[in-house]
């Protein structure tokens, strides 16, 4: 007699398992190419929008460094820095 329990699968056709690569293939291959076309559609949509809304103000080289500068107001000069968060330090 012969124990069953050792024989392996080779029974299995190969071929039953060519659609799962095959259908994993196109998955991964659809997935690419979406974040592809996403990445692509930022990239213009942020030159368009950077192009449509300019940000206020002027840009001013300050020792080799661009700083935006929008002056607004009147009176006294009240200076006030932001940093890219947009949280505002005041200085009188």
């Amino acid at each position: 007699m012969t124990n069953d329990s050792h024989i392996k699968n080779d029974n299995i056709p190969k071929q039953n398992r060519k659609p799962f690569f095959k259908w994993l293939g196109l998955f991964i291959i659809l997935i690419i190419v979406l974040i592809t076309a996403g990445a692509i559609y930022e990239s213009i949509a942020e030159r368009s929008d950077s192009q449509a809304y300019p940000p206020p103000g002027k840009l001013v080289d300050v020792g080799g460094y661009h700083l935006h500068i929008h002056c607004t107001g009147h009176g006294s000069p009240t200076v006030s820095a932001s940093d890219r968060q947009g949280i505002c330090q005041r200085a009188a």
